[in-house]
C-alpha cells in the first residue's frame, strides 16, 4: 500500500507516459521514472452505443477515478464523469466547461505548451509536451486543490 499522499489527483506535477504497444494505454506518474500513480485505458463499446470511453483509475489496486467519453455533438467535447456516474464537466476544443455546459477554464495552446487558465482570472495549470511524454503542473492555489477541476484538466490532457 502506497503513503496517502500519492493520489495522482492530489499531486502538484505529473508525469505522463504514452505506451502505444500495450492497448493504448497511459501511465501516470509523478516524475519521469518515478513510481506510477494511476492508468488510463481505452475501452472499445459497440457503435450502437456510442464512442469509446476513456478509463483513468489509481494504480495499486485499479480502483475508477473517472470516466470521460465523446458527447453526441457537433463541436467536438468530450463528457467527463466521476467514479460514481456524475457528470463533472465537459472539455471542449479550447475551454473545459461546468455540468451545466457553461465554459469556466480557457484551453491555450502555444508553441510546445498548454495553459488553462480560468475565465477572467489566474493561471491554473501548464501542460508541456517532449519527447519522452507530457508533463501536467497545477499552480498552487486555492481553486486548483478542487478535485473535480483537477479531474476536468487531467481528462483534457490525456484526450489531447
Amino acid at each position: 500500500m502506497r503513503p496517502l499522499n500519492h493520489f495522482m489527483l492530489e499531486q502538484d506535477h505529473l508525469w505522463f507516459l504514452r505506451r502505444p504497444n500495450l492497448e493504448e494505454h497511459t501511465l501516470l506518474r509523478i516524475r519521469p521514472g518515478g513510481p506510477p500513480l494511476g492508468v488510463a485505458r481505452w475501452r472499445p463499446r459497440p457503435w450502437l452505443l456510442g464512442a469509446d470511453v476513456l478509463r483513468v483509475c489509481e494504480y495499486d489496486d485499479r480502483p475508477l477515478v473517472f470516466e470521460v467519453c465523446r458527447m453526441w455533438t457537433l463541436i467536438r467535447r468530450h463528457q467527463l464523469v466521476d467514479a460514481d456516474a456524475r457528470p463533472v464537466g465537459s472539455i471542449g476544443h479550447d475551454a473545459l466547461l461546468t455540468a451545466t455546459g457553461i465554459p469556466f477554464v480557457w484551453r491555450i495552446v502555444e508553441d510546445r505548451a498548454i495553459r488553462y487558465h480560468r475565465i477572467g482570472g489566474p493561471l491554473l495549470a501548464s501542460e508541456t509536451r517532449e519527447a519522452g511524454g507530457i508533463g501536467l503542473e497545477f499552480v498552487p492555489g486555492v481553486e486548483t486543490v478542487n478535485p473535480f477541476l483537477r479531474m476536468l484538466i487531467l481528462g483534457a490532457v490525456l484526450i489531447g
